[in-house]
């Protein structure tokens, strides 16, 4: 085929923000035509959130997620027109669960939805220790009565102890939380 008449291949990038948007200009110079698309958690201003080099980069287009996957799918068609979508991409933790659920539907390379919600971060854990590597070691609970006795046994056999969120929170979210 000649290159006039080739069709130009296509990605989509969930919330191409920060480093993510440092893969959509790595896309586009690759030849890429690159579709962003916008989980519902991610405001105007953070779309704005990209680094110098990726001000002013022109998207094939942008796709704001839609009511339902289905909905979103079809949106992310209809906008890549009339190029197909090769690829799925996440751009940001934020789109981390709408690039899975996008992958799948649209039968593309993906991590699926298997593993439920893969944010959480007992469920990494559970998933690495399932798969026989070694994980930290750790307790889940939602009220501090139900994890004081394991903070007390781990300070005192190693001085200190982690108090993540679960769930990745936006910046001092999480400090927030532990602190009422």
């Amino acid at each position: 085929m000649r290159a006039s008449t080739q069709q130009q291949r296509c990605v989509a990038i969930v919330d191409p923000i920060s480093t993510g948007a440092c893969v959509a200009v790595e896309a586009t110079k690759r030849g890429y035509a690159v579709v962003a698309v916008w989980s519902a958690v991610v405001t105007k201003d953070l779309r704005n959130m990209v680094p110098e080099h990726a001000k002013g980069l022109r998207y094939h287009a942008q796709v704001d997620e839609g009511e339902s996957i289905e909905a979103t799918t079809q949106l992310l068609r209809k906008a890549a027109a009339p190029h197909k979508v090769d690829a799925v991409i996440c751009g940001a933790e934020t789109g981390v669960e709408l690039a899975d659920r996008l992958s799948q539907r649209s039968g593309l390379a993906s991590n699926g939805t298997e593993l439920g919600n893969r944010r959480d971060k007992h469920t990494q854990q559970q998933a690495v220790r399932e798969a026989g590597m070694r994980a930290v070691r750790e307790t889940l609970g939602t009220e501090w009565q139900t994890v004081a006795g394991w903070v007390a046994s781990e300070l005192e056999a190693n001085g200190k102890v982690v108090l993540p969120a679960a769930r990745r929170l936006a910046s001092g979210q999480a400090a927030r939380r532990l602190a009422s």
